[in-house]
């Protein structure tokens, strides 16, 4: 019987005091920052937002370019997290556009790609 009371006698303060703290709970006003504003991957994000628009009709924005020649891409002067350079393009230097076969094989297939509705529009 006198443990009952004591029980009684902290917990009900330690239950007064949480309700009156969760009153006081607001929601947020403004964005929570969960990186500093130097950090890479909102500058990443920064450029993904501004330089890329996603709208209703994306696919009418979007243009896709296809290049010969090109064996891969160089990045190992660039550090992991750079935006601004993607490194140095190389080249492919057995890549030759001369051959009749070669030029009749990218004719057809942009001959092709014109012809596909769900492609090009």
């Amino acid at each position: 019987m006198k443990a009952k009371w004591v029980l009684i006698i902290v917990l009900l303060p330690l239950g007064i005091a949480g309700f009156i703290t969760a009153m006081q709970i607001e929601a947020i006003t403004e964005q929570e920052e969960y990186l500093p504003a130097e950090h890479p991957i909102l500058a990443v994000m920064k450029t993904l937002e501004d330089d890329f628009t996603v709208t209703e009709n994306s696919a009418d924005n979007l243009m896709v370019g296809i290049h010969w020649g090109i064996d891969g891409l160089d990045r190992s002067s660039v550090e992991a997290w750079e935006v601004t350079s993607l490194g140095e393009l190389v080249f492919d230097d057995n890549f030759d556009m001369t051959p009749p076969q070669n030029q009749k094989a990218i004719l057809e297939l942009c001959q092709d790609l014109k012809t596909r509705e769900e492609i090009v529009q």
